[in-house]
């Protein structure tokens, strides 16, 4: 059947009126939790990817209204985007996270995304760090979090990992390779964003969104 459920759209309806900024965040990270992970949404989830090469944000309803409604909760945001590998999206939603500056909240849910990403449910995501796939958006998000979380052993091992990769691709393509050039993945111009007009639009709705209760509240 075409078209979002419609548990979705009453769902966003009745979030949107909700005047608790923290009552909808913590729906928000319930129903992404049971997007990715529930074996009962595992029907949404191949429809969510079966429609992602067929269509354009703009015009994937549902794809739309899961984003509007996920908005609400930044980190769960930065979830779905990577999940969707929307890795453009999510680095920016990052890069604003990381803005607003952390929070003992912020850093609380993050450790929680961290440990799912590092979970199977991200594994063809991850599978994009490697050297020969590496996306500089998704590497962008990894800096951003490894930023927002220095002592997370998790993260760190995941940017050794790359690291490493990073050095033994280079070493296979040049003897003479110099280890400065680890440099390259610092979050420098070389990783710099490029957002397509449809992105910068739904970046729009989501400055809008965490601006209705303030950075400090929905920022988290």
């Amino acid at each position: 059947r075409k078209g979002p459920p419609p548990c979705t759209l009453h769902m966003g309806e009745a979030l949107s009126a909700e005047q608790d900024p923290a009552l909808v965040r913590r729906i928000v990270r319930v129903l992404n939790r049971v997007l990715l992970t529930s074996h009962e949404t595992r029907g949404l989830r191949r429809r969510l990817l079966a429609d992602l090469p067929s269509t354009s944000l703009s015009r994937n309803t549902l794809l739309m209204r899961l984003l509007r409604l996920w908005f609400h909760c930044p980190v769960s945001t930065i979830g779905l985007c990577l999940w969707l590998q929307w890795f453009e999206l999510g680095a920016e939603v990052a890069a604003r996270l990381a803005a607003a500056g952390p929070t003992e909240e912020l850093q609380g849910l993050l450790r929680d995304f961290v440990e799912l990403f590092e979970s199977p449910v991200f594994m063809r995501v991850r599978l994009q760090l490697l050297p020969r796939q590496r996306q500089p958006a998704l590497l962008r998000t990894v800096l951003v979090l490894v930023a927002l979380l220095p002592k997370d052993k998790q993260l760190r091992a995941r940017l050794d990992f790359v690291e490493t990769g990073h050095l033994l691709d280079c070493l296979e393509q040049s003897p003479g390779y110099d280890e400065s050039a680890m440099m390259e993945l610092e979050p420098t111009s070389t990783l710099a964003a490029t957002v397509s007009p449809e992105e910068e639009k739904l970046l729009r709705g989501f400055d809008a969104a965490v601006a209705r209760h303030g950075w400090c509240q929905c920022g988290m």
